[in-house]
């Protein structure tokens, strides 16, 4: 989706956000639609457990105590110590 038409689809929202019939972070999705050449949206990447701890600003114990209470799903890759998570529920943990 091209700047013009996350514009365009903003302003045409924008009264929906305003009266409370949609969210914010609602909003935030339909811009992050995945784009047309199909690459995921940035909010869809999965990130290290690294890049994880620098954005939450937490400890490697507290994301794993995150997702033993389900604050956080850790999507395994190809073992059991390899982990990746969605950019989107990082950002979510922030808010």
């Amino acid at each position: 989706m091209n700047p013009t038409e996350q514009k365009l689809i903003r302003q045409t929202l924008k009264g929906f956000v305003d009266n409370g019939v949609i969210s914010e972070s609602t909003m935030k999705q339909i811009e992050n639609i995945k784009q047309e050449d199909g690459k995921p949206a940035k909010s869809d990447e999965l990130i290290t457990r690294k890049e994880a701890m620098g954005i939450l600003k937490v400890s490697q114990q507290t994301l794993i105590n995150y997702q033993k209470y389900g604050k956080l799903k850790a999507h395994k890759i190809a073992g059991v110590h390899l982990v990746r998570y969605r950019r989107s529920d990082i950002e979510d943990l922030c808010r």
